[in-house]
């Protein structure tokens, strides 16, 4: 197979594989969130009356909502940036684009499409510092695979 026309399939192969890596990061955060859930850390710091861990006294829910709002948006920009054959810095700032934009646009219409967001505006700022961490740490292992080429 020749050079371009590896490159043009990978070009195609980013956001189907960023989708496909999102959705293998969430299988894995829910099966992590139920072990957490259900058997807690070995020692924890901090429990509540019962003697429960942090993890345990949290829904189930909130804990795998969270971790989805660590760990999904990154790995979608990183493992786009990582296909990409170039420009993996400019093609996560892209990723990111079409990630806010798609958030905001849900967040604005919410009401119109027919979704009702259960969350408090609390767990929301939270998300929403979680996602902008995310971001930043998938746009700076991009910018890293940039200067390794």
């Amino acid at each position: 197979m020749n050079i371009k026309l590896k490159q043009i399939l990978r070009w195609l192969a980013v956001v189907p594989g960023a989708l496909l890596g999102a959705i293998i990061v969430m299988f894995l955060v829910h099966w992590l969130a139920m072990y957490l859930h259900h058997f807690g850390t070995a020692d924890p710091m901090i429990t509540d009356e019962q003697g429960r861990s942090l993890f345990q006294s949290m829904s189930l829910e909130s804990l795998e909502r969270f971790g989805d709002a660590v760990f999904l948006v990154g790995t979608l920009i990183g493992v786009g940036a990582f296909i990409a054959p170039r420009f993996h810095f400019a093609t996560a700032i892209a990723l990111t684009l079409i990630f806010v934009g798609l958030m905001g646009w849900v967040l604005l219409n919410a009401k119109s499409i027919g979704l009702h967001l259960d969350d408090s505006p609390f767990s929301m700022v939270i998300k929403v510092i979680f996602w902008l961490t995310s971001i930043a740490l998938a746009l700076f292992y991009a910018r890293g695979l940039d200067k390794e080429t």
